[in-house]
């Protein structure tokens, strides 16, 4: 981030969390340009116009200043530059990370299941809202806050395993991909599944746009899910 940038960033911030300072710079400022327009005033003029003239220049001026405090605050943060970059990780859960760069930034992201191989009916096409689970920890929710540096996960797929499963023997493991919550998920075949994905953010209306993966399970080892990006 440019210089100048931070600095203004660091001001305002400043004058922010400081309530006192900042009314304290606003009535000072709103003085400078009363007095200013009392001294042009022409003579002659009572005492209580003079009174009144100042007053009112007082009361504009800093409404105006405050107005300008806040509009430049929030041209900030709607220009502040912001940055996500999404890497898609395979294993025991197939994953997408989503990791942030700027100010703080919420996020909502939304999925859905495009096709099954083989040409296996689709049994869950509609649009979902993806759980964001920030940082490592298991807990998440539809909407998540994001400071620089900090990352959330959206789980796609995980193995589910029935009652006496392989590792009880005599049962049954099988690919799911997760629709929301976790206990939302529908079952799909080994050979694969595409899902597409879409992050927004009310602070970047562009977000990252859509991408697409496919997700399959691993030959040779029955808990662990391949996943990459279409």
């Amino acid at each position: 981030m440019p210089d100048t940038e931070s600095l203004f960033k660091k001001a305002l911030g400043w004058i922010e969390n400081f309530g006192t300072l900042k009314a304290l710079f606003t009535a000072a400022m709103a003085f400078v340009v009363s007095s200013g327009v009392v001294s042009v005033l022409p003579g002659g003029w009572h005492q209580p116009q003079y009174g009144a003239v100042f007053g009112a220049a007082l009361f504009s001026s800093a409404f105006v200043l405050v107005l300008m405090f806040r509009g430049a605050k929030a041209a900030y943060e709607f220009m502040a530059p912001r940055s996500i970059t999404v890497t898609a990780h395979g294993g025991r859960k197939a994953s997408l990370q989503f990791s942030h760069t700027g100010d703080p930034t919420t996020y909502k992201a939304q999925g859905r299941i495009l096709s099954l191989e083989g040409g296996i009916a689709n049994p869950a096409p509609q649009t979902f809202h993806a759980e964001l689970q920030p940082g490592a920890g298991e807990n998440g929710d539809f909407e998540v806050t994001l400071k620089d540096g900090e990352f959330a996960h959206v789980i796609v797929a995980d193995i589910g395993i029935s009652d006496g499963g392989p590792l009880g023997g005599g049962g049954t493991s099988f690919m799911q991909v997760r629709r929301g919550k976790y206990n939302s998920k529908t079952n799909v075949p080994d050979a694969g599944a595409v899902v597409e994905y879409s992050i927004t953010s009310p602070q970047n209306a562009g977000g990252i746009g859509t991408r697409r993966y496919r997700v399959t399970r691993d030959g040779k080892y029955w808990d662990l899910i391949n996943i990459e990006e279409l």
